[in-house]
């Protein structure tokens, strides 16, 4: 039996060809390249020279400690707070400054101890047209059950 004539189907694209394993590593390279260019970004701008060589611990230590005390903590949080908040891929992602929450003494490699200052960013995320698909905060609200339903779905 003949079908009848039909313009052949679009070809529809497969909207997980970017989740597929062996696209994993060139996502990872472009998010390590946004999350260095964002350390660059802020009420004044710094060179990437400078944030390369702040990252390194060659910078002067004024630049030193505005990269590595306040920009590096708030993009790491901010990048892990994206990772588990959307399934479609963020290709761009903006940081709106909050509030400080806490502090908290780390140790470096060096021994030395300093006071790391947490603060509740929210962080959006923007897929490949520029529409907003996530936006969160890093401090996530807790919700506490009543006593009668603590094991009940």
């Amino acid at each position: 039996m003949e079908t009848p004539n039909r313009p052949p189907r679009a070809r529809t694209r497969d909207p997980n060809t970017a989740t597929r394993p062996e696209n994993l590593p060139v996502l990872a390279v472009a998010l390590a390249l946004l999350s260095a260019y964002s350390l660059t970004q802020g009420d004044s701008e710094i060179p990437t020279s400078t944030v390369a060589s702040a990252l390194v611990g060659n910078a002067e230590p004024g630049t030193l400690r505005i990269v590595t005390q306040w920009r590096l903590p708030r993009t790491l949080l901010a990048v892990l707070q994206l990772f588990r908040a959307a399934r479609p891929i963020l290709y761009r992602y903006r940081i709106q400054e909050g509030a400080k929450v806490g502090e908290r003494e780390v140790t470096l490699p060096s021994g030395s101890t300093k006071i790391q200052e947490i603060f509740n960013d929210t962080v959006i995320g923007y897929d490949r047209s520029g529409h907003e698909v996530v936006r969160t905060t890093v401090q996530e609200p807790t919700f506490e059950r009543p006593r009668q339903h603590l094991n009940s779905i």
